[in-house]
């Protein structure tokens, strides 16, 4: 005769409960806009945030504004460059004040 009860026959999977992606989303971010930390900071942020949102549903809030965060800050960064690169190639500053 084989047991009806006792031990489980199987054991449940361990869920991962933390946020450390979450935050650190969210760290980077705050660091990004306060620091001005250049494009890789808030590259990282934003894939942090991303997999966060899919991983981590304690840490939706801050991986969110981790996203916003890093999403803004690299969106001024590209602005920037691409300001600055179509400056360059007109000549420079001097060139648009001179009007040549």
């Amino acid at each position: 005769m084989t047991p009806t009860h006792g031990a489980p026959t199987s054991i449940p999977a361990y869920q991962q409960t933390g946020t450390g992606r979450g935050t650190a989303s969210l760290v980077l971010g705050i660091c990004s806009v306060l620091a001005g930390w250049f494009v890789l900071a808030p590259v990282i942020g934003l894939y942090l945030g991303v997999s966060s949102r899919r991983r981590e549903p304690l840490a939706q809030g801050r991986a969110l504004w981790g996203i916003i965060l890093n999403g803004a800050m690299l969106l001024i960064w590209v602005v920037l460059i691409a300001v600055i690169v179509a400056v360059a190639g007109m000549g420079g500053i001097a060139a648009i004040v001179n009007g040549s």
